[in-house]
């Protein structure tokens, strides 16, 4: 569908392309109940699109939705492939729900209800908003804080021990076990313990892995290495473990190199 089309139904709009892409551009699509679109790949740039229910399915291939307007109940955003969904404007008031491996979705701006659910998991409000500073959602998740725990007898823990004793165990500490952070990570304190993040330890471990070139470690973004060498499974889901102090190291390039060589 070209630039200037109209397209306009009482209950469903229906677009599919079962042997090919589907390539929506400058396109207008609205129906009162539902709007199916479909396709090997889906191509979906600067439309709009108005309907109760909309899902975009790229059935053995990739999704690439950017610059559009949506507004609906529910959107759901399925992809065989990976799914990159960027720079959409978005009035919705019920679910979003997208899938792909892996999924991009970022600068985006408008209002939602909920969390989006990527691959069955509700994203974090706090990766949503930095990665989507623009967005408002109406009914945010308050996210959990990782490995906080409130001591209810804290008002006298220092009637407990001495200062000098205090400040001395902290320098031995110091002193002992101090270790630079390194470029990039992050770091989280508690009560009861410190945790430091391996996310770029990780990423540089499976880059090499992966042989990953020099050129690409400090030209591309990990998502753009992710697509280009086909990280997926396991390694995958240890980039997203490690990298949760991190957020939006998808989009950043790799800080440092070990040095070590791709065999």
């Amino acid at each position: 569908l070209g630039n200037g089309t109209n397209v306009t139904a009482a209950d469903n709009v229906t677009i599919t392309s079962p042997n090919g892409s589907t390539n929506i551009e400058g396109t207008n699509i609205t129906a009162n109940v539902a709007i199916d679109i479909s396709g090997k790949e889906i191509n979906m740039n600067n439309s709009n699109l108005s309907a109760g229910n909309i899902h975009t399915n790229a059935t053995d291939g990739n999704s690439t939705i950017t610059n559009n307007n949506f507004d609906t109940v529910n959107l759901t955003v399925d992809a065989n492939g990976s799914n990159t969904f960027t720079g959409n404007n978005l009035n919705i008031s019920g679910n979003v729900s997208l899938t792909g491996e892996p999924t991009d979705f970022s600068r985006n701006t408008g209002t939602i209800e909920t969390n989006p659910i990527v691959n069955g998991d509700e994203v974090r409000t706090r990766t949503v908003k930095n990665d989507n500073p623009g967005l408002t959602i109406n009914n945010a998740s308050a996210d959990v804080a990782d490995d906080i725990v409130i001591d209810l007898n804290l008002d006298d823990w220092l009637e407990d021990e001495a200062s000098d004793e205090i400040q001395r165990s902290g320098f031995a500490d110091v002193e002992v076990h101090d270790t630079p952070l390194p470029t990039g990570e992050a770091t989280s304190v508690s009560a009861q313990n410190v945790q430091l993040s391996t996310c770029y330890v990780t990423i540089d471990n499976v880059y090499v892995k992966y042989g990953v070139t020099e050129s690409d470690m400090q030209n591309l973004t990990t998502l753009e290495i992710i697509e280009k060498y086909g990280i997926n499974g396991a390694d995958r889901e240890a980039f997203t473990q490690a990298c949760e102090l991190v957020p939006g190291y998808q989009r950043t390039t790799l800080p440092r190199h070990s040095g070590k060589k791709a065999k």
